[in-house]
């Protein structure tokens, strides 16, 4: 019975200091945490906050927003999106705050709010704002040289003075002879005249040269971040206007608009896995055709971390 007693004792002892099961939460790797279903409105972060970034090249300053790609189990959500020099509710909320232009202007950029999962659910625990513009350098119109005009030379009046009399008519002796004066359309004497063709353009009329084919503008493919406004150009030499056709998009600016003129949106979802969204636009051309541009849209999700 005590045999029995001891090898059951030594077999617990075993069992318990075995290396093969122990467990060490070190050992979990913090980067790519298991996925907690988030509420609605709330995605896990992919890519987090790294810092506000201020760049000039030549005349334009741009405000951007760095960003590190990974996985730290935070989740977060778009609060608001804001353009140039507009408020917004969140204004000195977020932790890194919200810069101005040199004409004292806000930027434009997008407000995420931070979440961190818990036993008593999702509690937000920051705000944070993505700054996303540029501006142009304003020269002063006073620094700038002004390009010296030529003085125009003098004219001499043929009039010195008010003329008070003509006395009598002066005397140029005999008028210079010119030969016989022709009316307008009057050909001249000996002159042989033209023979028309009856079927040739009449004078004056601009032949017209059939315009050459205009070249479709390629598609594109961008990477976007959630929430974030984006803007796209259609800028080309045959390009006559353009208009949205259909796409996963909140639109924040016209629909349609001419070369110069630029779409503004943003996309606040997240396309399937592996996948991107397919946004589609007309595009119409100087030789009278339209022709469809697609852009694929592949959206990242921002967040922050502290």
């Amino acid at each position: 019975m005590k045999r029995a007693l001891c090898a059951a004792i030594l077999a617990l002892s075993t069992l318990v200091t075995s290396p093969a099961l122990a467990w060490d939460p070190d050992q979990l790797d913090p980067i790519d945490p298991a996925p907690v279903p988030p509420p609605p409105g709330i995605y896990l972060v992919t890519d987090t906050y790294a810092g506000d970034s201020v760049t000039r090249a030549g005349d334009v300053t741009t405000y951007s927003t760095e960003t590190v790609h990974e996985t730290t189990g935070s989740y977060a959500r778009v609060l608001d999106t804001v353009g140039t020099g507009a408020s917004s509710a969140y204004d000195g909320a977020a932790f890194n705050g919200r810069a101005v232009m040199t004409d004292g202007r806000a930027v434009a950029g997008t407000y995420y709010e931070n979440y961190v999962p818990t036993d008593r659910g999702f509690v937000a625990v920051s705000v944070v704002f993505f700054q996303d513009d540029s501006e142009i350098a304003r020269a002063s119109q006073a620094a700038r040289p002004q390009p010296s005009l030529p003085t125009p030379p003098a004219v001499s009046s043929a009039w010195p003075g008010p003329v008070t009399s003509f006395g009598p008519a002066p005397s140029f002796g005999p008028a210079p002879s010119f030969g016989p004066i022709l009316l307008p359309g009057t050909p001249p004497a000996g002159a042989v005249t033209p023979a028309i063709d009856q079927g040739a353009r009449p004078p004056g009329d601009t032949v017209r040269v059939p315009a050459p084919a205009s070249v479709p503008l390629p598609d594109r493919s961008i990477e976007v971040l959630r929430g974030r406004r984006i803007a796209l150009s259609f800028g080309g030499a045959d390009v006559m206007a353009w208009h949205l056709v259909s796409g996963e998009c909140v639109a924040l600016a016209p629909l349609a608009g001419g070369p110069a003129e630029l779409f503004v949106g943003r996309w606040d979802r997240l396309a399937p896995p592996g996948q991107a969204w397919v946004t589609r636009f007309a595009i119409a051309y100087a030789d009278g055709t339209t022709h469809e541009l697609v852009v694929r849209v592949a959206v990242r999700s921002p967040g922050l971390v502290e």
